[in-house]
């Protein structure tokens, strides 16, 4: 009786110490930095708490698989399959390098401090199975997850098939702006004329103000162009294309509503039909400003942004003109203030004739791949080393420190360790920066370089290489070339692959 009593006692203490060590994990995760705007709920089903913390971890989250791969079949099947082929030899090393990745990820021990995330996973798949009618996926812009109705992910679908389409008629132009890397290069070697500013253009609500049969218009001109890329008849890719752009409804309130106006906002093909009407206009008013002597110095358009370089008294002849072209548009300015414009995730600031730039993210709270995810090792210092080089590379060198802390804000937000922070950053630092800044010192221009694979016959009198050679690489190009003569290439063996620039 009294061992029995002790028993019961022992277990009731052992399960109350075991719900205070949960609420103490629970209490850790409600500590760590989640920001709930990451998730967006288009549907009418509320989510549980653990699906919205499975789902605020964000896609690239991952959690260490126990199953194994099996490699030797996995081997043989690949040897199989290209050994006739004549660059069977590069292709063994890339699956060699990738496998051997796989195989130090898989012997990384399993960690038991993020355990929560394995259950709350688990049972956020099991939810989403007896839910069929919701999707799961990711949005276009923001970096945010998107739970959708099945019915409108199918939709969704369905306009990206249309909008891949035209995508091959759009971003052809001399003013059209691909990303930032691509601004940010060009507009360093700009030169402002004196009196000259920097502004810029934005069209007020354009995916609602969007006129519809004009893109129809623009569209049926370059038909014969778009055939290369579809055997769809123009009716029925017409048709398409209208039960797409004018068939769109949305719900506000409890009441649904159907969109008399414009094109959809969130649909695949929006942008595409944004870019078509953007070139048309633009291509117009500037033609129209050049026949009255309105001089724009410099002009680029990333959709409905677009930055200018123009005489500051005629910044409203020039706003007049883009307004002119079609009456559904509305274009507004924005000119610099202090000399300095916002455009894209550029802070832009005009120093005498040069246009100065600094790196700052649209989202400074944005979601990036967490340092708690089991994802292997290269996965996490790759999310860091491309914020970090977007901020090195979109700012000049005099305002790199101000980038690096935004860049510090970010990842400390998504639990990446300060140590790991510093000493990434630093690295990065010296590869690009002061490599880059030491070119430009001695005069020498950025070349790209390239591998070469390296070949070497062991010397006589020790292990240091006697005569080298490149391979794939002309003589005549290389003249710090050794050629080996014929009675040494039995003796020849592989060394390294080497960076030549």
């Amino acid at each position: 009786m009294v061992e029995k009593s002790a028993r019961n006692t022992y277990n009731k203490s052992k399960n109350g110490e075991k719900k205070k060590l949960e609420a103490l994990k629970m209490e850790k995760i409600r500590n760590q930095h989640r920001n709930h705007e990451w998730i967006e709920n288009t549907t009418n089903v509320e989510l549980p708490d653990f699906v919205e913390r499975t789902l605020l971890l964000g896609p690239n989250f991952n959690i260490q698989n126990k199953k194994t791969i099996p490699y030797v079949r996995f081997v043989a099947d690949v040897e199989t399959a290209i050994r006739r082929i004549p660059e069977a030899e590069h292709i063994r090393g890339e699956i060699s390098t990738i496998m051997s990745n796989y195989v130090n990820y898989q012997r990384q021990p399993m960690t038991k401090e993020n355990e929560w995330i394995l259950k709350d996973v688990l049972k956020s798949r099991k939810f989403l199975k007896e839910h069929p009618e919701l999707y799961v996926t990711k949005a276009d812009k923001g970096n945010k997850t998107v739970v959708l109705a099945a019915s409108e992910y199918r939709e969704k679908m369905a306009e990206m098939f249309l909008a891949n389409i035209l995508g091959s008629i759009v971003g052809k132009t001399q003013y059209h702006v691909k990303n930032s890397f691509e601004f940010a290069e060009e507009i360093s070697t700009v030169v402002i004329p004196e009196g000259s500013i920097i502004y810029s253009l934005d069209v007020v609500s354009l995916y609602t103000n969007v006129p519809v049969e004009k893109v129809y218009e623009l569209v049926e001109e370059k038909w014969e162009q778009l055939q290369e890329c579809t055997t769809i008849p123009w009716e029925s890719f017409k048709h398409a294309m209208k039960t797409v752009l004018e068939a769109s409804f949305f719900q506000y309130e409890g009441k649904f509503y159907s969109q008399t106006a414009g094109v959809p906002m969130g649909s695949p093909l929006s942008p595409v039909v944004a870019n078509i009407i953007m070139e048309k206009v633009e291509q117009e008013a500037i033609t129209q400003l050049e026949e009255n002597n309105i001089t724009i110095s410099y002009y680029r358009r990333y959709v409905d942004d677009c930055f200018v370089v123009g005489r500051r008294e005629e910044v409203e002849k020039v706003v007049e003109q883009f307004n002119a072209v079609d009456e559904k548009l509305n274009f507004t300015v924005e000119q610099e203030t202090n000399e300095s414009l916002r455009f894209l995730d550029l802070t832009l600031s005009r120093e005498g004739e040069r246009i100065r730039k600094i790196w700052f993210p649209k989202q400074r709270d944005g979601r990036y791949l967490d340092y708690n995810s089991e994802s292997p090792h290269t996965h996490k210092m790759n999310t860091m080393i491309a914020l970090i080089d977007r901020a090195l590379k979109l700012t000049d060198v005099e305002r790199r420190e101000e980038s690096i802390r935004m860049v510090k804000h970010i990842l400390r937000n998504n639990n990446y360790p300060e140590n790991l922070i510093q000493r990434t950053i630093k690295r990065r630092v010296h590869l690009i920066y002061n490599t880059l800044e030491n070119e430009r010192e001695n005069g020498e221009q950025k070349r790209t370089g390239s591998n070469h694979n390296v070949f070497y016959t062991q010397a006589e009198n020790g292990p240091v290489p006697q005569q080298l050679i490149v391979g794939g690489v002309p003589p005549n190009q290389i003249p710090q070339t050794v050629p080996l003569n014929p009675n040494q290439q039995q003796n020849v063996h592989q060394c390294a692959t080497v960076n030549r620039r």
